[in-house]
This record gives structure tokens, sequence and C-alpha cells, in this order.
């Protein structure tokens, strides 16, 4: 595997797992019962991607097998990815799905190094406020469950 790609999945990890952090510190997700949060599912190859990354999602007992996530989250991520290196990567609509190709990457690992550089700042720097902040369980709006 080129390693374009590679950095380019490290990237996306990345920005998910920004756009998860900023989300949880503005409200839960609600991903179930009426009155849920947008979703969307994962095509194969993101789900490989992000194997193992802790992103808020449900499973549906009988509806298509597949696990249900925030689709804020993507949605941000998309954006966030968009402005870091310049092309849209993703495809969020009711399936989030890769839309480059290794081509499409060639020659640019010098801007991919600095955007993965950028991301790992920003979000090492926005779980360091979270960590200041304080518990869940008092802020208002959140409910224990």
């Amino acid at each position: 595997m080129p390693s374009e790609i590679k950095l380019l999945y490290q990237l996306i990890r990345l920005h998910v797992n920004i756009a998860v952090a900023q989300r949880a510190s503005l409200r839960p997700s609600n991903l179930k019962g009426r009155g849920h949060d947008p979703r969307v599912t994962l095509d194969t190859r993101m789900a490989g991607i992000l194997r193992g990354e802790d992103i808020p999602n449900i499973d549906i007992p009988g509806l298509s097998g597949g696990r249900y996530f925030p689709r804020e989250v993507f949605a941000a991520a998309h954006e966030s990815l968009k402005n870091a290196i310049g092309s849209p990567v993703l495809s969020v609509d009711s399936k989030v799905l890769l839309r480059i190709s290794a081509e499409a990457l060639q020659g640019q690992k010098k801007e991919l190094e600095t955007a993965l550089t950028k991301a790992a700042k920003h979000l090492a720097s926005l779980r360091a406020n979270q960590l200041s902040e304080p518990a869940d369980a008092a802020r208002p709006g959140n409910k224990e469950s």
C-alpha cells in the first residue's frame, strides 16, 4: 500500500476523532427512538479504516444488520478533511464512502504529513480541554443512565 494511502487513512481517523470530540463537547448523540439524530452507515472500506475507533454507534435489531453512526460526525469530518487537503475525501449521504483514489494522492506525501501533524495537535488540545471541563454529569441537559 502506498505511503500516501496510509497517511490518508491516519488522517481520516484523526478527523473523525476530532469530530467526535467536538460533538461530545456539545451534546451526547441520540441514535435511537423517536426524534433521533440523522444516522449513516459505513461502506466496507470505511468500516475497515475506522475499526477500533471509539465512535458513538448503535446496532438496531431487524434493520439491515449494519451499525449506525451520527451523520453530523461524518459531515464535520468530511468538511475538515476537505479543508485540510483541498479535495473531497468522503462522500456522506445515507452511507459514508471513501471518494479519493491512490492516483489522486500521488506526490502529496508532504501535504498529508503536514495535515496529519496539525490534526494530531488539534485533537490533543480538544482532549486536554475536555479533561479540564467539569464532569459530564454536572453539565446541564445530560441525563444519567
